[in-house]
């Protein structure tokens, strides 16, 4: 009885890493879709996080590519407690 008691909490773990890295390494599902494609973005408006720099609104998002760009740039400099977004290069830009 003593090796069981020994050895079942060792193979329930080697079950479950099994059963984990499984899904991790097959998914079913390769591709995870949105609920919020083709639809608007919600109206918000972000306080800035330092002084001196620009809140962040929904309205930044009005412009494509270039304005998902500036607002990155902008999160990134936040983040990162830059001196201006500017100074952060995106690839294509």
């Amino acid at each position: 009885m003593k090796r069981v008691s020994l050895w079942l909490p060792f193979s329930i773990f080697v079950v479950f890493f099994g059963v984990v890295a499984f899904g991790l390494i097959k998914p079913s599902d390769h591709v995870i879709t949105s609920k919020m494609v083709g639809k608007p973005l919600p109206q918000f408006a972000l306080q800035p996080a330092h002084e001196g720099q620009a809140g962040l609104t929904s309205g930044d998002f009005s412009g494509g590519a270039a304005a998902a760009q500036r607002v990155c740039k902008l999160v990134y400099s936040l983040h990162r407690g830059s001196a201006s977004p500017d100074a952060i290069a995106i690839k294509g830009d």
